[in-house]
């Protein structure tokens, strides 16, 4: 079973989907008519897992829908990834290269089905025989931006660390034969710190049903929050350590 709790999805001013709140049963074959731009392709997307709502909830089997169901939940796209020279036996051996569990003979007898035994071009079939084998993934320059703002903070955080490791062993650990050594093993401890402190604060159960806007600003204020706190730091020890008072 699916069901959507005020489900939204915004590509920067524009609203594809507002508000949407539905169940699907399993077993059963459900229909989703609408005009051009009311958002069904994007509800696809975000009940596939390949699109994050912008508010809402998605539930997958009575949990919050995660990458683990992906597994589960097919997108059939209309829309072709290949190359114009390829032919069905290409995408075969396409699947076949990429994914250990591709079957074969599962494929073989869709093709039987589909009358797909002359090995036509793929640019050359309708939309619902395409459809069975063009798979895409969908992501907006929203999702990119969110992911590249994240990198930076995790960067900052990992420079930052550096900084403070080297200053901490070259002053208050000074050893003057291993303070290369002892630097490396003090950033190695600080960020396999803030990796399990990531871990352990993304487990809390309050965290559980944050929805991807809130998990996107969980990792931007943890992130932040070590670069400041690295930040000063840093600034506190040199200030301490290096300023002509302190020596």
């Amino acid at each position: 079973m699916l069901e959507c709790i005020a489900l939204g999805r915004r590509y920067g001013r524009k609203t594809a989907v507002s508000d949407l709140n539905l169940m699907l049963d399993a077993g059963k074959i459900h229909v989703l008519l609408g005009e051009n731009g009311s958002g069904k392709t994007t509800f696809l997307k975000m009940a596939a897992g390949l699109l994050r709502p912008s508010r809402g909830q998605i539930l997958f089997q009575g949990h919050p829908l995660s990458w683990r169901d992906r597994a589960k939940i097919s997108w059939l796209s209309t829309e072709s990834v290949f190359y114009d020279y390829m032919r069905v036996s290409d995408v075969e051996q396409y699947y076949a290269d990429f994914f250990p569990d591709f079957d074969r003979e599962r494929f073989f007898i869709l093709t039987q089905k589909l009358g797909l035994t002359d090995n036509p071009k793929v640019r050359n079939l309708s939309s619902g025989s395409g459809a069975m084998f063009l798979p895409e993934l969908g992501i907006s320059w929203i999702d990119l931006v969110q992911d590249a703002a994240t990198a930076i903070l995790l960067w900052l955080q990992i420079v930052m660390s550096g900084f403070f490791a080297v200053l901490l062993a070259r002053t208050v650990l000074a050893d003057s034969r291993h303070g290369g050594l002892l630097s490396f093993l003090l950033f190695c401890l600080i960020n396999l710190a803030c990796g399990l402190g990531y871990q352990a604060a993304s487990g809390l159960s309050i965290l559980s049903g944050l929805p991807p806007a809130g998990w996107y600003a969980f990792d931007v204020i943890y992130y932040l929050g070590l670069d400041l706190l690295f930040f000063l730091l840093t600034v506190f020890l040199a200030d301490r350590k290096l300023s002509p008072q302190a020596v």
